[in-house]
């Protein structure tokens, strides 16, 4: 607990360990009498989007969209829901630190939470990943990863920083197409980070 009444935990990396962690610090800290969590995922490169996925099903009202991923072939679009009821309850104050180190499922996180009204988001602008990546194997000492689909979060923004799409023209955080509104009404960019 930072003080009294707010609730603080750093997460370094999204892995396998990580929903049941967090599960087990949320409900240690709203037993503590919690009414404010702080999500620190400054410098986490993200992980697993399982793992992302599981984070945001902890605050999300169920059967919401959280995350999709887009792609060329039917098996890389997908949408991801939250499937069961928040352990966090809706009066509960989220924040969410990020920083340019702060990528991926970070980013999922942080732009979903900020997407869906369910908290704030504080800090820099974000790396800018918004790319799934699939590995596959030649053999136990080989493989290759190769961008698959792009990862959009609820309010349709594409997470991926514009300079990194095809060596094009780099748009700007104001340009037309990037302007987009949360679920209460806000506005917010697209772009990446």
């Amino acid at each position: 607990m930072l003080s009294e009444s707010t609730g603080y935990i750093r997460l370094n990396r999204f892995n396998r360990n990580s929903p049941i962690e967090l599960q087990n610090s949320i409900s240690s800290l709203l037993n503590n009498n919690a009414t404010s969590l702080i999500f620190d995922l400054r410098d986490n490169a993200g992980g697993l989007l399982t793992a992302a996925v599981s984070m945001l099903d902890m605050m999300i009202d169920k059967n919401t969209v959280l995350v999709s991923t887009k792609g060329r072939t039917k098996d890389s679009n997908r949408t991801f829901y939250s499937r069961r009821d928040p352990i966090i309850p809706e009066d509960i104050k989220i924040a969410i630190l990020i920083n340019q180190g702060s990528a991926s499922a970070s980013e999922i996180v942080a732009g979903s939470v900020q997407d869906l009204d369910r908290g704030i988001v504080i800090g820099q602008k974000s790396f800018g990943k918004g790319l799934v990546q699939t590995q596959y194997s030649f053999d136990d000492k080989r493989s290759i990863k190769i961008t698959t689909a792009r990862y959009y979060i609820p309010s349709g923004r594409f997470i991926q920083k514009r300079d990194y799409i095809d060596n094009k023209y780099i748009m700007n955080a104001s340009d037309e197409d990037s302007i987009f509104s949360t679920l209460g009404g806000r506005t917010v960019y697209g772009n990446g980070g």
